[in-house]
């Protein structure tokens, strides 16, 4: 399977179907996501056996640009920190959720994607000299 399908894959299961128009930001952020891991493995390629790392930190990687440019929940109408405002005899509802609302439950996910287990990486670093 070729890297940008896995990456499509990915955000595929995560809820996000990436339109035609964002193959080349995610193309972008598949090149990040390799620089990334090839500095940290001393490689000249990334391994086969890290296929999976290398998709979910690409993948993580867009979601948190859509995130920071606000393109991503704004477009499906959670924006922030509120749940409900009625205007009769004012009431505002806020996420009383103990994971927080869903912009900062998709942070959290986008960070635990750039971020990988060291464990899983340092099976397939090499030393520099």
């Amino acid at each position: 399977m070729e890297i940008l399908d896995g990456v499509k894959t990915k955000l595929g299961a995560l809820g996000y179907v990436p339109g035609g128009d964002e193959a080349a930001l995610i193309a972008f952020f598949i090149g990040e996501a390799e620089s990334r891991l090839l500095s940290r493995l001393n490689r000249e390629s990334v391994p086969e056996g890290l296929y999976h790392v290398w998709a979910d930190m690409a993948a993580g990687l867009f979601l948190k640009h859509k995130m920071l440019s606000d393109e991503l929940l704004s477009a499906e109408g959670a924006s922030g920190e509120i749940k409900s405002i009625t205007e009769g005899d004012v009431t505002v509802a806020f996420y009383a959720s103990k994971d927080g609302s869903p912009r900062d439950r998709l942070m959290r996910l986008a960070d635990e994607l750039i971020r990988p287990d060291e464990s899983v990486i340092g099976a397939y670093g090499r030393l520099s000299w």
